[in-house]
Order: C-alpha cells, then structure tokens, then sequence
C-alpha cells in the first residue's frame, strides 16, 4: 500500500497557512477575502478590473515628447546585427602585428645606448648594422649585471636588507623590446630576433606571447623545420600555447609538396596529443586538408580517420571550416567513383541541425557539389533545392540575400546539370552568369566583373553538357512526307553542313549577351542544333579573347577546354565532320595536346560505326603514333610516373586492340597485344606499394596513430596499379580470334586475361597481410 507525503494533520495545517496569506493579501489591495476553494472570479469581470486600470493610467503630452522611441536607423541596425550571418574562419593564425614602424623605436634605442651614433640613418638598409650594435651592447650591460648580481650573492651579509633582490633591470622597455624584435624579423634576420628574446630571458622581462609568435611564424611559412624545432626547444619547451603549436605543425606541412604524404606532420601532432596538449582545431584542419590534396587514396582514407580521431580526443564539435572540409571530401572520387552524398548531407544535417552552427557559402557549395558529382537524379536535385535554401533563406535586413552567387556556386550547379544531361538548366545557369558579371562602371558603361565573370572551368562544364545531351528528335523515326517529286542529292542529305567560320562568327554575334534572343525556349531538339549552339558559343569565345572584351574575354583556352569542345563533336557528328577539325584545332589555338586528347579520339574511333571503320583507323593510326612518344617519355622517367597514367595507357592500347580487331586486322592486334604485355608484364602487378606508416587496422591506445578507423584496408582502393588488360577490354580481339579459328591466339588471349587477373589476387592478398598483426601472417611455404 503506498503511503502518503504528507499526513492529514499536514496538510490541514498546510490549507490553513494558505488560507490566511491570501486573505491578508487581498486586505492588503482593499479586496474581499476569496475563500478557498470558491470557484475563480468571472472573466467579465477580470476584464473591467484591466479597462479600469487602463483609464487611470494617463501619459501626458510632455511625456511622450521626451519618451524615446526606436527609429528606422536604430531598427535597422536592430535587424542588422541579428540578421547578420558569423564570418567565415579561415586557416591563418591569428598573430598579432606591430601597430607601429619599428625602425624610429629602434633608432630611438640606440641614440640612447650608442652615444657614437649621433645622426642615426633613416633607412632600413643601413640601420642594419645599428641592431647588431644595439643587441652587442645589450649583452655586454647584462652580462656585467649578472657578474655582480653573483658576486653580491656569495658575499654573506647578516642584514636582510642588504640582500640583492631578484627584479627586472629596465634597460630597455617592453615596447622597445618588441620594437626591435620586429625590426629583426622584418629584416628577415631571426637570429638577431632570438637572440633579442635570449637577452629579455637574460634582463627578466616579460615576453608576450605574441613575440614568440612573430619568430615562429617565418620559420612556419618558410618551412624551416630545423629552426622551428630548435626554437620550440630553447623558448618554448614548457607549454607552448595552440597558435605556437599550430606554428610548429604548420612548419612540417610547408616542408613538403602537397602531393607528400605528411608523416611528419602527423608524428609531431600525436606527439602534442601524448604529451597532454591538444593541437588546436586549426592544426587539424590543416592536416586534414593537406592530406586531401595528396590526391591518393591513402590519404584520403587518412584524412577521414584523422577527422574522427580529432573528434574523439580533442575537439568533439567541429567548427564551420571542418566541416565544410570535411563536405568537399565526399565529392572526392578518391574511395568511391561517385563520391559519397549520403555522408556529405549527413554532415550538413548534422552542422547546422545537430550542432546549430550557421551554414557558411562553402559548407551550401561543397554539399551541393558532393550531390552533383554523385551524378544520380534524385541527388542532384537535391543540390539545387540546397541551391534555393542558400539563396532565398538567408537575407539580410534589407531583404537581400546574404550568399552571393560565385563561380563556385556555378560550378557545382553545373556540374549537376551536365551529369544529369539537363542542357536548359545548363543554358539558363549560363545566361545568368553572364547577366551577374555585367557590372555598371564609373562612366555609366557596362562592364565585366573579373571576379563573377565566365572562366575556363565554366565553358568547360558547359561543352560537357553538350556532349552528355541526348536530343529528343531521331529523324530515322519521323514519318516521311508526301513528295510528288523525286529529291535529287542535295535534298537527300540528313544533316546540314557543318558552319564554316565566318557563319559561326555571325550566329555567335548576340549570343549569350542577349539571352532572350539568342536561345531558344526549347533545347536544341536535334544534332545539328546542340552542334550550332557549341559552334557559335566557341566562335563567341575567341571573339571576346582576341577583342579583350565581353562575356568570354577571360575565358583561357586549355588542352582541357579544346578537349570538351571535341567532345561535343564525337557525340553530335560523324566522323567526317570533326576529323579535319581534331587536325587542327590545338594547333590554331595555339594550346598543346595532351593525352586525355589522344585517348578520347581512339575511344572515339575504336567506337566508330561499321561504315565509318576505314577512315577511323586512318586517324586512330596518326593519333597513336603521337600517343607512343608521350607513353616512352613517361616510361623513361620512372615507374611512378608510369602508374600515375595507368589507366589512360589502359585505355589509349585498349581502343586501339579494339579497332584493329574490328577492321580485321587480326595480325596488327595480336602484335599489340603481346608488346603491351612485354612492356608491361603480369609479374609487376604482384607486389603492392609500401604501407604507409600510419596506416593500420588495430586501435592502439598508445603510440602516434588514430584510434579510430573509418576505412578499413579492404575499403581503400589501390591507385598505384600498373597498366593492365581485362578480358573485357579484349574480348572484341577474342570472338575475332576465334571466329577466324586461330587457336593458339585464343589461348594467348585467354592466358595473359588470366595472368593479370591472378597477379591482381596475388596484389591484393599481399596488402591484406601487410595490415595484419604479426602473429595472423601466413607463415611462408617451405
């Protein structure tokens, strides 16, 4: 039985005390004594008793002349400052500058201390000398201080107040002291700078952090790895603060390329983790970004290991900065070729929702771009009602919005666009970059903002989208009309001719500057249509280049670029439409091939149809020959260089195996074949790279290793595989083979597809075991 809180004597005597302090309340107002327990007073009544009280309130005119209302301006700036979005962090530290020249302080100092001095010199370069003079006589006072403050010190006195007290000798001020430590380091003369801070040690001064700060930001951005380690051990060995300690990581960072993977780096940020001292986030930060830009996915899987151990040890909330990082990362293709959008809106979800942090423009665009890149429907509208959320949910108090569309934002937007194969949102996207960079200038005239103008990497989307368009129309599926007359050669023709280039010029003369005008409202509905709009955007484009002026004035024509414009060809036209054009185009614009070039025109023509065959081959032979000279020059510099083209090698021998084979050729591809397995044998396949030193699958609780995982070794992918044939790239060379019944050319075929495939087993079993404890290898075969 449950037994009550309180008893019934309690609780009358509880009722009674209630009772009588609200009845001494109401005679205490002039007001009845409500008993208790009487229902609750009317509310008509309620409302009377607040009219009442209204009436006897009465402000004077007087009053509301001096009472003080909010204005428009005080409103305005009211909503400002709540509307008002945190600025962006950024990686720099935050070290503090002298407020003043350094160089009339230090001159000031020796005019003091260096009576010879009598007309010091006013420039920087001759008071060179003057800072070695000061900092001489410096170290000669102080010495001869110390010599006496130890002779004093062994003298035995019996009265305490003859004893020598331990206090600052005040040479020189605090102010002068940092005055000349500036001066040093704006000469660039470090040693001088420590050893201006040894003498303040020596003079019992107080150093700011800042100074120390100052000496250890030239070695960070310099990458002096020796001078930052001997300085962190002479001045800072105690407990160096979070800039100091970014500094010092910051330093091992700019030792290295950015393609190196910083060990290092990683080795001194542990160490700061064993030691007690957690590197700021910021240190983080910049590993973590190094990591990403090595381009290996090794570090990649690193860099997301490194995320999660920063989060588990040190800083479990990240801030605006990691985690749009960390976002971007997803849109890497370095683990998975799509990229990874699902973790990429988890992250924003979890920033702005789960951690309330306001969204920046870089966490809206690398989330946006990780959706585009992903290149899935569903995903990549996603990224444009993310696009929407940026532009319209964020205003300011005047109602504009506080995320102005840049490049980019383009770019990503693009890059959804295309993948998807939305050529209208690639044309409206285009149009309305073209309208933001119109800028109004001081004499009235139009002009191109630098800044949000039409760049390289935006034509370059813009030409994919082209290529990637698939138009609705097939004239091979439209009904033929009535013709009373038989059509001679002229009107047989499918397709117009291609636009020479003064048409192009002329169709390209309003375009995109009158959007309205120049694109249709429907997309180009047919394959000569998308290749007069490519044609007369790329017209356009070395118009405004030559001119200086216009939409497309600092758009750089790139092998990249010129690559993309080909592509919109091989997919629109036949053959003989952009082989003359392949000829020449790199050569007028006056940009180098490179090998994305030669690879996509064999892909091209090894993907020819039956009737166009012979001619592909003529161009597949001349592009192949230019191909081998670029594959020997990357042979004769190293193996390194030779894995980082594996695949475009791959596919450059592939297209080319493939075309001999379906011309017949049978002889040509088998000989190909076999010299691409002479210059690259299964048995270079079988040895995996070295394992990176960080890289393991235990947790470890001791050591300079992350304690968590987010990739295994089975999840990461090998980037540093040697060329290879599958069956698949040769299967063509096969059927071909044995159709013709040349049975040991099958057997060849099918034993050098089963080489590699059993070499790559072999590759991967060996970097499994590399990962595992000791004691789980397998033992080697006696």
């Amino acid at each position: 039985m449950l037994k009550p809180r309180i008893s019934p004597q309690e609780y009358e005597k509880d009722s009674h005390s209630l009772y009588s302090m609200r009845k001494s309340n109401a005679k205490a107002k002039g007001k009845a004594a409500v008993p208790f327990g009487d229902p609750q007073p009317r509310v008509v009544s309620t409302l009377e008793d607040r009219v009442n009280a209204l009436k006897h309130t009465v402000i004077s005119g007087d009053a509301l002349k001096t009472h003080e209302f909010y204005d428009e301006s005080h409103l305005l700036a009211l909503y400002e400052d709540l509307l008002a979005l945190p600025q962006e962090e950024t990686q720099e530290p935050a070290v503090k500058k002298p407020e003043e020249d350094p160089l009339p302080i230090v001159q000031k100092i020796a005019e003091r201390l260096l009576p010879d001095i009598s007309e010091p010199s006013t420039s920087a370069i001759a008071a060179q000398p003057m800072r070695y003079a000061i900092l001489q006589q410096l170290d000669q006072v102080i010495a001869d201080l110390e010599t006496a403050e130890a002779y004093t010190t062994k003298a035995e006195s019996e009265d305490a107040a003859d004893a020598v007290l331990d206090v600052p000798v005040m040479l020189v001020s605090q102010k002068e002291w940092m005055a000349l430590i500036y001066h040093c380091i704006r000469e660039r003369d470090t040693d001088a700078a420590e050893r201006a801070l040894s003498l303040m040690i020596r003079a019992k001064c107080d150093i700011p952090e800042e100074t120390f700060n100052a000496v250890l930001v030239v070695y960070a951005r310099t990458g002096n790895v020796a001078k930052a380690n001997d300085f962190v051990s002479k001045f800072l060995i105690a407990s160096p603060t979070e800039t100091q300690r970014d500094l010092h990581i910051r330093t091992y960072l700019e030792a290295i390329s950015d393609t190196a993977f910083p060990t290092d780096a990683l080795h001194i940020l542990h160490d700061y983790e064993t030691r007690g001292l957690a590197p700021p986030q910021k240190a983080y930060s910049r590993v973590i970004t190094h990591l990403l830009s090595a381009r290996s996915a090794v570090a990649h899987a690193h860099a997301w290991d490194l995320f999660a151990h920063m989060r588990y040890v040190a800083h479990p909330k990240p801030d605006a900065f990691m985690y749009a990082t960390m976002i971007r990362a997803c849109a890497s293709s370095a683990i998975s070729n799509h990229g990874e959008p699902e973790r990429a809106l988890d992250l924003f979800t979890e920033m702005t929702v789960d951690n309330g942090i306001a969204p920046t423009a870089a966490a809206y665009i690398a989330t946006i771009l990780a959706c585009a890149r992903s290149g899935r429907a569903k995903y990549v509208h996603e990224g444009f009602r993310l696009a929407k959320q940026m532009m319209d949910a964020h205003r300011d108090a005047y109602g504009h919005s506080q995320f102005m569309p840049d490049r980019r934002f383009f770019c990503a937007l693009l890059e959804g666009a295309k993948r998807i194969g939305d050529l209208g949102r690639v044309r409206w996207i285009l149009a309305e970059m073209a309208r933001e960079s119109m800028q109004r200038g001081a004499d009235g005239q139009e002009q191109i903002d630098p800044r949000r103008s039409v760049h390289e990497e935006i034509m370059l989307h813009v030409f994919h989208a082209y290529a990637a368009y698939r138009v609705p129309f097939h004239r091979s599926l439209a009904p033929k009309a009535p013709q009373d007359k038989p059509q001679d050669a002229t009107t047989q023709q499918e397709e117009p001719e291609a636009l020479t280039a003064a048409q192009a010029e002329e169709a390209a003369r309003d375009l995109v500057a009158e959007p309205d005008h120049a694109f249709t409202r429907l997309p180009p509905q047919s394959h000569p249509e998308v290749l007069y709009e490519a044609q007369a955007l790329f017209a356009r484009l070395r118009a405004d280049r030559a001119r200086g002026s216009g939409v497309f004035a600092h758009v750089e024509p790139t092998p990249r670029l010129l690559n993309a414009y080909l592509s919109v060809h091989y997919a629109h036209a036949p053959l003989e439409r952009w082989r003359a054009l392949w000829s020449t185009l790199h050569a007028d614009a006056g940009v180098p091939r490179n090998a994305h070039t030669y690879v996509e025109v064999l892909e091209r023509c090894a993907n020819a149809k039956k009737p166009e065959r012979p001619a592909a081959l003529q161009v597949a032979e001349e592009a192949f020959a230019q191909w081998r000279s670029l594959e020997d020059a990357w042979r004769a510099t190293g193996p390194q260089e030779v894995a980082a083209h594996a695949r475009l090698i791959e596919r450059a021998h592939a297209a080319m195996i493939r075309l001999y084979a379906l011309t017949n050729d049978l002889d040509r591809a088998v000989e190909l074949t076999k010299a691409f397995a002479a210059a690259y044998p299964p048995s270079t396949l079988r040895d995996p790279p070295a394992r990176a030193p960080f890289r393991s699958t235990r947790t470890n609780l001791l050591g300079a290793r992350p304690l968590v995982r987010v990739f295994n070794a089975a999840e990461i992918p090998d980037d540093a595989v040697p060329p290879l044939l599958a069956f698949g790239e040769l299967e063509a060379l096969h059927h071909r083979l044995a159709a013709a019944g040349r049975t040991a050319d099958v057997r060849y075929v099918t034993w050098l597809c089963k080489a590699y495939e059993g070499a790559l087993r072999a590759r991967r079993e060996r970097a499994l075991e590399a990962t595992m404890h000791p004691v789980y290898r397998a033992e080697p075969a006696v």
